[in-house]
């Protein structure tokens, strides 16, 4: 406790006259920088070619910031002033002004002067003689005194100002005065000591005399009673002095313990205050303790009780929500069932109006066929018959003509009996368990003849081990698209055919998906054209270059919306032909499945 008292009021002391230290420190600086600007102001001689005054300064951080600061405002020779460290003896020559202080740059002047090699560099110092300076300053009652060293000054080609002469000449007289009278000061105490040491001198020279005087009568009455009188009473003086002294320090040893009794009280008394303060602050900081506690509850109550507000809010707007989107759910629903019942309505319409076109289309594809086929087979038999019996005796018009009769008729029972195929398709049909696997394998079998005779290669990827389907149709397919990927091949380029197979994910309609890749490096079909090809009777070609009717996609179209699928092409002219169809089913629509 009394060690930091004792702390306090050292400091409470020792910091004000620090701070008073550091300001006068910052005074003085200020005043040695604006006296260097006044005298590089009032001397000439510097290298006008520059367009900046440079000062250095050595060692000195607190004048190079007051220079630093005074620059920003003031000029020198109408020239802006940079100052700068100088941390280089060798590069003083660079600078125009530069300040020294030998408490901080204790080197040997004259050779700091001689380094600038007779540069137009102005040498300032501070604590230097007169003799080794260009410009010397010296303290004096809070003020400095010039010296200007008017040789050097010359040497180096500065000359001063008239006004700086005069103030140099004043300042140094006030210095001689100054050192006149500390001279008279100091003759005038050497006369005193002397005439002291004199007298000293005279005093012990008497005093030696009166000692011999004492000695010898001392020695000649050493046995006197006189003597012994005397010194008997000089024993009985100097014991009462004694006692007078112990009584003095008895006293004050009585006053020093009274005085450290109340001293004591009052830092009993002190401590007791203290303590109570310190009880008092105890007691003040556990109810703000409290207080603040409480406040906390009541800001985490407040925070719970927003929450739970904000909270209800959300609950009724998201009920608010859920009832309107509820009532628009309710609202979409009744529009959407009116419209399944209208749509429902519809497609019964249509299914009827499709299945008696579907039935029609069936007996006018029959009767149009047997109806057709009797005309065409006695066409056919008589031109057959005129080929035999007059082919010799008809000139060569009327050979061409009838072989175009032929062959048209023979066009005409293949178009017929593709047209009966297409009305086919689908009657009577159950569906199966297929493999996809023995299905192409036989349709290739049943391709052997033509594989062998166009060096046709058919790779079979990966197949599904079983799928559902009609197969009927379904061989007629495969049929279809690997008869048109031998017959549109590139010329003296054997056809290589590519069949792949994979199961595909549920949708949202089937649940037995799979999808088929049948891929040629056949010729390929335009793009503009793509479009067309899975319609009846459609040809890309002519008879001459590729014979067919242009049924036989069609029938692929037709079987592959049969297993309710979809088939589509992907071909560039010249680079082959991918066609892809899938097979879609949905087993519970059917009540029987053959395996």
């Amino acid at each position: 406790m009394y060690k930091q008292l004792l702390t306090f009021f050292i400091t409470l002391f020792c910091v004000p006259s620090i701070f008073a230290q550091s300001k006068e420190q910052k005074i003085a600086a200020y005043k040695r920088a604006n006296l260097i600007f006044s005298i590089a102001e009032q001397v000439s001689g510097f290298e006008s070619s520059k367009r900046t005054f440079s000062i250095g300064v050595i060692s000195e951080p607190s004048v190079r910031k007051a220079l630093e600061k005074i620059a920003i405002k003031k000029p020198i020779k109408a020239r802006k002033v940079i100052v700068e460290e100088l941390t280089l003896i060798s590069d003083a020559y660079l600078y125009d002004v530069v300040y020294l202080n030998k408490n901080s740059f204790s080197s040997n002047l004259p050779r700091f002067i001689n380094s600038v090699n007779y540069k137009p560099t102005l040498v300032i110092s501070e604590g230097y003689p007169f003799n080794e300076t260009m410009i010397g300053l010296t303290p004096y009652e809070k003020t400095y005194i010039i010296s200007l060293n008017i040789d050097k000054l010359k040497g180096y080609k500065f000359s001063p100002s008239s006004h700086l002469l005069e103030t140099s000449i004043k300042s140094s007289q006030k210095l001689r005065d100054k050192l006149q009278l500390q001279q008279l000061v100091r003759d005038k105490q050497k006369e005193i000591l002397e005439t002291q040491k004199q007298d000293l001198k005279n005093q012990k020279k008497s005093l030696e005399e009166v000692i011999q005087k004492k000695d010898k009568i001392l020695n000649k009455n050493a046995k006197s009673l006189k003597t012994l009188q005397r010194e008997a009473l000089t024993k009985s003086q100097q014991y009462e002095q004694k006692l007078l002294d112990i009584q003095i320090l008895e006293d004050d040893l009585k006053n020093q313990t009274t005085l450290f009794k109340r001293n004591k009280e009052e830092l009993d008394e002190n401590r007791k205050e203290i303590e109570i303060q310190s009880k008092f602050l105890k007691n003040q900081k556990e109810m703000i303790d409290a207080q603040k506690k409480i406040l906390n509850d009541q800001q985490v109550q407040l925070i719970n009780q927003r929450n739970i507000n904000l909270l209800l809010t959300g609950l009724v707007i998201l009920s608010i929500f859920v009832i309107a989107y509820i009532i628009y759910i309710n609202n979409s629903r009744r529009k959407l069932v009116r419209r399944l019942k209208e749509k429902n309505i519809q497609i019964a319409r249509d299914s009827r109006t499709l299945k008696r076109q579907n039935k029609e289309f069936e007996s006018f594809a029959y009767i149009a066929s047997h109806d057709l086929q009797e005309p065409l087979h006695t066409i056919t038999s008589f031109s057959d018959f005129m080929y035999e019996d007059y082919y010799d005796k008809l000139d060569d018009d009327a050979k061409e003509n009838l072989i175009y009769i032929k062959e048209g008729c023979q066009r005409m029972s293949a178009l017929i009996n593709s047209l009966l195929d297409y009305s086919r398709i689908g009657n009577k049909r159950k569906l199966h368990q297929i493999s996809p696997a023995s299905l192409v394998n036989n349709v290739i079998r049943d391709f052997s003849a033509k594989i062998s005779e166009t060096d046709t290669k058919i790779i079979t990827g990966t197949l599904p081990t079983h799928i559902y389907g009609y197969p009927t149709e379904l061989r007629m397919l495969f049929q279809n698209l690997i008869s048109n990927a031998i017959k549109f091949k590139k010329p003296d380029v054997s056809p290589k055919i590519y069949i792949e197979g994979f199961r595909k994910e549920a949708n949202d309609t089937f649940m037995e998906v799979w999808q088929f890749i049948v891929k040629d490096n056949g010729i390929g079909i335009a793009k503009e054209h793509q479009h067309k090809v899975f319609e009846i009777f459609q040809r890309l070609h002519t008879r001459e270059e590729y014979e067919g009717t242009g049924i036989g996609l069609a029938h692929c179209k037709k079987i592959v919306d049969l297993h309710h699928g979809d088939i589509w092409v992907e071909s560039k002219l010249g680079e082959g032909t991918t066609f892809n169809f899938t097979v879609q089913f949905n087993l519970e629509e059917y009540d029987e499945i053959i395996n």
